[in-house]
This record gives C-alpha cells, sequence and structure tokens, in this order.
C-alpha cells in the first residue's frame, strides 16, 4: 500500500505544481510516466511507465481521438513486448486488451466518449475477474502452485479499478 500512497502522493504533487499537464495529452501522459518510474516500483510500475511513454509517443503525433485510441493500442502492445505476456497468460493484459478493444469498437459505433470509456472499464473487469479461471504463464503469478491461484489476478484487478475511476471521473 505504501508504493500506492506514494504514487498518488506523487501524481498529486505534479498535477498541484503543474509538472503534468493535462491541457496537453502527451504531456501528461509523458510526465504520468515519469512519476510512475520513478514512484510507483514493482513490475506493474515498470510496465505502466512503458505503456504510458509508448502512448505519449504516438499521442504527440495523432492528438485525435482515435489517435488516444491507437496510443492504447502501442501502449498495451509495449506491455506484451517488454513483458514477455499474452492475453490469456493470467495478467494485467487480460483487462487491458479486452478495454482497448471495447472502447475501439464503442467509438468506431459513435457512442458518446463517457458511455464507451465506461463500457471499456466493464470489458477491463470481465477480463480481470476471467483471469481466477486462468493458468498463469507469466508474470508473479506464474511462480506460485497453480492451486493457490483461485481469485483474479490482482494486476487485472487493478487495471479495472482505475479505469472505472478513471469512466466515473468523466463528464
Amino acid at each position: 500500500m505504501t508504493e500506492v500512497y506514494d504514487l498518488l502522493a506523487a501524481v498529486l504533487h505534479g498535477l498541484s505544481s503543474g509538472a503534468i499537464l493535462c491541457s496537453v495529452p502527451s504531456a501528461c501522459l509523458s510526465a504520468l510516466a515519469n512519476i510512475i518510474e520513478n514512484d510507483m516500483g514493482g513490475s506493474s510500475g515498470a510496465l505502466y511507465s512503458i505503456m504510458l511513454a509508448a502512448a505519449a509517443a504516438h499521442l504527440a503525433k495523432d492528438p485525435t481521438l482515435k489517435g488516444l485510441v491507437e496510443a492504447f493500442k502501442i501502449g498495451v502492445d509495449a506491455i506484451m513486448k517488454y513483458g514477455c505476456a499474452q492475453p490469456g497468460d493470467r495478467t494485467m493484459l487480460d483487462a487491458l486488451v479486452p478495454a482497448h478493444e471495447t472502447l475501439k469498437a464503442q467509438l468506431l459505433a459513435n457512442s458518446p466518449l463517457h458511455h464507451a470509456v465506461l463500457e471499456a472499464a466493464k470489458a477491463a473487469d470481465a477480463g480481470a475477474q476471467a483471469t481466477a479461471e486462468m493458468p498463469a504463464r507469466a508474470g508473479r503469478a506464474s511462480y506460485v502452485n497453480a492451486s493457490q491461484l483461485v481469485k483474479p489476478d490482482p494486476g487485472a484487478v487493478a487495471v479495472a479499478i482505475w479505469m472505472v475511476a478513471g469512466a466515473s471521473a468523466l463528464p
């Protein structure tokens, strides 16, 4: 819990000091990537930092809603590349991939942004819950006896939590 508290404190400090510029999405993601890299720790911190840095680089070139959806995919692909995991391995990817796919499908169907993000959060949660039935082929859980893996993957659950929080923060 200390890592999460430290991360949230660093994000709040970044927001109040102006170090995180929310008016420029790519700069916002870059700043968050740096904060996560320095303050979150653990393998999830490294992977989130990689995801956000990759997404920020794309968003700087294409700062449109379509660019944001593609940036999300590029970020998820970076996690797959550097985390050596795929959907179905019982990791955060089991929440991130369906979230991206749902967000993209909702926006292609011209759903309002709030609705699209809410549906993506629901897909993330469903993906996270499905990990309870998956064998762990990557991540920390792959070192645990399979008989002990009866709950959803914590990394996937964390994705669902921040996606729901993000959806609820939208107007």
